[in-house]
């Protein structure tokens, strides 16, 4: 969203802040009225505050030289591991699995929240949302 332009923080979804002026306009009479008229303009402030998030999250990026220095030393730990288990070939093949199945964890934990709106095939859709707004 940030690097595409999408959105912004410095303009506010008009939808939510109308929704926001409308329910503060609203002038409630009982006090069934008033707890809702609360929880729905929390909702909205929280539904604002989540947005605000995934923007500023959408521009956070783990940098290329980062991702080089994380492969490499990922070499570098299974090449040490197979060098000082190379007497027993079967103890070096499993520790070689062991390890690299966490190692592969790890980089895959990573790459998802590199991008978490747009990572290789993690996507999050606003499905919900949307039947929401449709409601």
């Amino acid at each position: 969203m940030a690097r595409q332009q999408q959105a912004n923080l410095a303009r506010s979804p008009g939808v939510l802040t109308e929704a926001i002026v409308m329910l503060l306009e609203f002038s409630s009479t009982r006090t069934g009225e008033q707890v809702a008229q609360e929880r729905a303009v929390a909702a909205l402030e929280q539904a604002l505050e989540a947005r605000r998030s995934r923007i500023m999250l959408s521009g956070v990026l783990i940098d290329w030289l980062q991702w080089w220095v994380v492969v490499l030393l990922i070499v570098l730990v299974l090449v040490m591991i197979a060098m000082s288990h190379i007497d027993n070939r079967g103890v070096c093949a499993l520790s070689l699995f062991f390890v690299a199945t966490a190692l592969a964890a790890s980089l895959l934990l990573l790459m998802a929240y590199d991008q978490p709106f747009n990572a290789g095939g993690f996507f999050l859709r606003p499905t919900l949302l949307k039947e929401i707004v449709a409601n």
